[in-house]
């Protein structure tokens, strides 16, 4: 779910709300005109749902001061025995109240506690839906100095117990890092008893408002190893009917998480509750050092629809087992469906394969076909040394390129995939990533990461729990050499070149490592690029392989071997040869079409790649793209970038020639910045990997993007992409198109070369 806050939890609520007065009218706005008679008086807002509210407003025309009491409940019926809870206002003097924390209520209840002649109040409560359900939770109380201060519960002073109330567990802040910094209050802690050695655990008990069906619950943690604080060793989950029972003998899921004691930053444990049905969740944390500190416990889960409920055990349980009957009948005919869809694509594949297979032959054997799509000029050196574009000589014959024939007649659109037969070590789960976290202050205010390459930026969290599938072991890994590090801004870490054994083949790899004397905000965004490169899986993106911890934190990702250059000195190598001016629009919407394959895939995560050009990309032998991040670490694109102000008077490098205005101006990130560096990158295929703004110095560069001024002459092979390119450079970055929609163009143009080569070749013979 969303962590609500404040600032993004602020839509009007009356206008979907049922207002009573103690005059036992229903109000039809929101002025409320109080009786002098009423010995008690008061306003009675009955929420739709479950609801974090984070605000309220009243104003008066006449009296500037209204004094007031705040009453609220999370029960469904109001009665004579409900409980109403009152909500502590610091000042209700004034006209717009914050509340921090927020309240979770269903009915809400504002007593005036002095009349006055002739008082109107307009009032106005700010919020959104609470979708987690969570009515109470029950506890230990927290350690001394780390207690729930906002639980807002019953208080059993004796055995230290909390219960019937929620608090800051619920209250959707997460904690920072370091939890004895100011706001270090947002965690709850339990300090394990030194008479106890192993096993020893914290339970909390989870009411929900009925009977809801589970997929995902998610812990924010602290990790603060230096203090002996870590992530619980493990963690159960038992799923509860009302009667605290067992739904069935197998409604448990014990969740184990992997020590670490190399990042010490708060993150989010995301644990997949397989949609098991329940009313009440029990969970038992486990310690793994002296101390846990937990911020927030959220869950994802929809109420399970039931006709009709009764007061009796039986019932109950019937019902839950006709549910999960149905469940389990539901769940084998969609089985049973997507085995016969399976079957009938691999049957419809292995027909167009064979229909290819026999074109292909035809055309062949055809005497007067001499022209093939892939033409590479062929190297019999064989090296098993890994290399990176600044050891390549364009002179040298040492490598391999092809270009591409705009006269082929299989020109296929393949969603920017050129080889759909990826290696075994990309099939990998996508996260489902739903959670906000903030970005460090390293990455908000630099593109460069720590160890000298160019970081991408999201506000999604993806979050990794040090599992084993992504961990690599040292001795699989053989550092070749490092690489000569240039002046960094951020510092704290550095790059290598290697080979990983992976099975029974050696690949090339680049090792991008931690410095034993990183800063915590280093770590932090070190953490953050792992967590986010290890979580995707795309034909068209660099591939991370995982991570080693020793002697320090590693991240192995793809590298360039001696069949791989990237696309600018690829367009500059042709460039010298003069092969490619009669195909540069197929050529552009050959490799558009693959960048922006990625670009979609990144933009459907939220994701931002902030450093879009022809040097970050590269073209493997069969004419692949992979999109990648580390030329700014080059030092042959030194020139690239530029050293700028931003922010509050922060400097940074920026690839000022590629950069939306935004970007430098607010310092602002999104999709649509990305979009516009897409566009010249399309510039830069057409023009055959041309400088842009080459007449201009960076002083005018910058003046120019200041006054948001930006124009590229684009030449005339290209005037088909025109309508496209120049829509990427709208000032406005809501008028630039999305990826999704760049992609579908480009497949458009390419499935329209397909046809008319289709077409001249047939005319032709």
């Amino acid at each position: 779910m969303e962590l609500k806050s404040t600032s993004s939890c602020q839509t009007p609520l009356m206008m979907n709300s049922k207002i009573l007065t103690s005059s036992h009218i229903e109000q039809l706005d929101t002025w409320w005109c109080p009786s002098i008679t009423d010995i008690e008086p008061y306003v009675h807002v009955i929420l739709s749902n479950l609801t974090y509210i984070t605000s309220i407003e009243l104003k008066s025309k006449i009296f500037s001061n209204i004094d007031y009491r705040l009453e609220y409940t999370r029960e469904n019926l109001i009665d004579q025995y409900t409980t109403w809870r009152s909500y502590r206002l610091l000042n209700n003097k004034q006209e717009k109240i914050l509340f921090d924390p927020p309240i979770i209520a269903k009915h809400v209840r504002l007593n005036m506690k002095q009349i006055k002649k002739n008082l109107c109040i307009h009032f106005e409560l700010f919020g959104c839906i609470f979708t987690d359900g969570v009515v109470s939770y029950s506890m230990l109380q927290g350690s001394n100095k780390l207690e729930d201060d906002t639980y807002d519960g019953q208080y059993d002073e004796k055995q230290r117990y909390l219960y019937d109330g929620l608090g800051q567990l619920s209250d959707g802040q997460t904690g920072p890092d370091n939890h004895e910094d100011a706001r270090g209050l947002q965690w709850v802690g339990w300090r394990k008893p030194r008479s106890i050695k192993t096993n020893h655990s914290i339970t909390i008990l989870f009411n929900f408002d009925t009977l809801r069906n589970f997929s995902r619950m998610t812990i924010h943690a602290n990790n603060y190893y230096p203090k002996n604080i870590y992530i619980f060793r493990s963690v159960t989950i038992e799923f509860l009917n009302n009667n605290n029972e067992l739904i069935n003998n197998s409604s448990l899921i014990i969740y184990h998480n992997q020590h670490d004691d190399q990042f010490e930053m708060a993150r989010a444990i995301m644990i997949d509750l397989k949609n098991y049905i329940a009313s009440k969740l029990k969970i038992r944390l486990y310690f793994d050092g002296n101390t846990i500190l937990i911020s927030e416990i959220t869950f994802d889960s929809f109420i399970v629809p039931i006709l009709t409920l009764t007061k009796t055990k039986t019932t109950k349980t019937t019902t839950i087992k006709t549910i999960q009957q149905q469940s389990l009948q539901k769940e084998t005919y969609n089985f049973t469906i997507y085995i016969i869809v399976c079957l009938s694509t691999m049957a419809i594949i292995l027909i167009l394969a064979a229909i290819i297979i026999l074109i292909r032959r035809t055309l062949n054997n055809h005497k007067k076909i001499k022209k093939h799509y892939f033409t590479p000029i062929h190297n019999h050196t064989n090296s098993s040394t890994s290399t990176t574009s600044s050891d390549i000589d364009f002179h040298s014959n040492q490598h391999r390129y092809a270009t591409i024939s705009s006269t082929h007649p299989y020109l296929l659109c393949t969603n920017g995939s050129i080889n759909s037969n990826t290696s075994p070590h990309y099939a990998k789960l996508i996260p489902t990533t739903t959670l906000l976290r903030t970005p460090s202050l390293i990455q908000q205010n630099h593109i460069e990461s720590i160890c000298g390459n160019s970081a991408f930026s999201t506000q999604r969290l993806f979050t990794f729990d040090m599992n084993q599938n992504q961990f690599i072991p040292m001795h699989q890994i053989n550092i070749k050499r490092k690489l000569e590090p240039r002046k960094q801004i951020v510092g704290g870490g550095e790059i290598c070149q290697g080979e990983l054994q992976i099975n029974q083949s050696i690949v090339p790899i680049t090792i991008r490592r931690l410095l034993p004397n990183a800063s915590v905000q280093s770590k932090i965004s070190f953490f953050n690029e792992i967590s986010l490169l290890t979580s995707l899986c795309h034909p068209n993106i660099i591939h991370a392989y995982g991570f080693c911890s020793e002697p320090t934190v590693s991240l192995l990702t793809e590298s360039l071997d001696l069949t791989s250059i990237d696309l600018y000195q690829y367009l500059q190598h042709y460039k010298q040869e003069q092969q490619m001016n009669d195909s540069l629009y197929a050529t552009t919407i050959f490799f558009g079409s693959q960048i922006a394959s990625a670009l979609t895939y990144l933009e459907s995560l939220h994701i931002y790649h902030r450093d879009i050009a022809a040097r970050n990309c590269l073209v493997t032998l069969d004419l692949t793209l992979k999109l990648y991040d580390l030329a700014m670490s080059n030092e042959i694109y030194t020139d690239d970038y530029v050293l700028v102000t931003v922010g509050n008077d922060i400097e940074t490098r920026r690839p000022i020639r590629w950069c939306a205005w935004e970007t430098i101006c607010l310092n602002r990130f999104t999709s649509k910045s990305d979009v516009f560096s897409f566009g010249i990158l399309l510039w830069e295929i057409l023009t055959m990997a041309e400088r842009p703004h080459s007449l201009l110095d960076d002083n005018q560069v910058l003046c120019n993007l200041r006054n948001s001024n930006h124009y590229l002459l684009i030449p005339s092979c290209g005037l088909d992409l025109i309508d496209l390119i120049s829509s990427c450079w709208h000032k406005c970055d809501y008028d630039r198109p999305s990826f999704c929609q760049i992609n579908h163009i480009l497949c458009q143009k390419q499935q329209q070369l397909m046809t008319k080569n289709i077409d001249n070749y047939q005319q032709t013979n």
